[in-house]
């Protein structure tokens, strides 16, 4: 939760030094802004990647729940 006073905030190195935080195994760049950068993904998690053709389905899947429901079938 946000603390309205500034003054009370916690810090970026205070949220960075949380032990939670510090749990988390996050990606990291090698050699950033360099010809050779690379990502390196954290040991715990993956990336994915949603295209327009996913989106498309998510959609179109939406619309037929909704028709099921209107015609009293799901």
């Amino acid at each position: 939760m946000l603390i309205l006073d500034p003054k009370k905030r916690y810090l970026m190195p205070d949220v960075v030094n949380d032990p939670f935080m510090q749990s988390i195994k996050n990606c990291t760049v090698i050699n950033l802004h360099q010809p050779d950068e690379q990502s390196v993904p954290g040991d715990d998690h993956q990336h994915h990647l949603v295209s327009e053709q996913d989106l498309k389905k998510i959609s179109q899947e939406k619309d037929r729940v909704k028709r099921l429901k209107e015609a009293g079938i799901a």
